[in-house]
């Protein structure tokens, strides 16, 4: 992975600055830096008078010069030696090396997390979706079925869902779960199997041959829930590891 920083600086104070990650392809830095600064600086985005680079590049004076057309006023290419310019760039480079550190260890503690959740439900492969689901109901009336989803151990919610329960009447919590599951997963067959956890247990009571169907229909093998307890209280059905709670109590609230 590499991180990049650019640092906006208007008459000599810094107002802003954004981060960019990018695969590492093993290029040069100056390659890297000469596709940064093409794609950076199209379309409308300001080009201020100076832009300050951490690395010489080849073909600078032709890059200043198309700046400048766009502009309508010079622009300079500058790769500063000492003064305040080079402690700008340095300040960027400092930036970008935290920002890796931070990421880098962010991924490795998803990483981590997800192989956790991987060996507790013994998977194959480590789970990159995870799709839970709830059933909320006053005493059977206004009955809505809720999905969360987590992609990569972070929350997708634009993909969150409700569900108005249509086919069941009175508190079968049982019954509803069948509803909503059913409803989600007849539509998403041929797509990627997520695990999901789901909270009530729905296969067990009245409603277990018919889950087991829903089941076997999209043949999502990898699942894990939790059993009600009294005042809403719960526990995982398999894992007892801390990090593997929390990721998976994270996921239902």
């Amino acid at each position: 992975m590499i991180e990049g920083q650019v640092l906006f600086v208007r008459s000599g104070k810094l107002v802003g600055n954004l981060a960019y990650s990018f695969d590492d392809n093993e290029f040069p830095d100056e390659e890297v830096c000469a596709e940064f600064l093409s794609q950076f600086y199209q379309g409308t985005r300001f080009t201020p008078n100076e832009i300050l680079l951490p690395v010489v590049l080849e073909d600078a004076d032709v890059r200043a010069e198309l700046l400048t057309e766009r502009k309508g006023k010079r622009v300079a290419l500058l790769c500063p030696q000492r003064g305040d310019k080079l402690r700008l760039v340095e300040m960027a480079q400092e930036n970008a090396r935290h920002s890796f550190i931070e990421k880098r260890r962010g991924k490795e503690h998803k990483e981590k997390t997800l192989d956790s959740l991987r060996r507790a439900l013994q998977l194959q492969n480590a789970p990159k979706r995870i799709e839970c689901f709830d059933i909320s109901n006053t005493q059977g009336d206004l009955a809505v079925g809720s999905l969360v989803v987590f992609d990569e151990c972070e929350p997708d919610k634009k993909r969150y869902r409700r569900f108005r329960i249509k086919t069941v009447e009175g508190a079968d919590d049982y019954g509803m779960m069948y509803e909503v599951l059913t409803r989600r997963y007849r539509r998403a067959l041929g797509r990627a199997r997520p695990a999901r956890p789901a909270h009530g247990g729905w296969w067990q009571g009245p409603t277990r041959r018919r889950g087991r169907g829903v089941a076997r229909a999209g043949d999502y093998r990898s699942r894990c829930h939790w059993l009600s307890q009294d005042a809403h209280r719960t526990r995982p059905v398999c894992g007892r590891s801390q990090p593997l709670i929390r990721t998976c109590l994270s996921a239902r609230s």
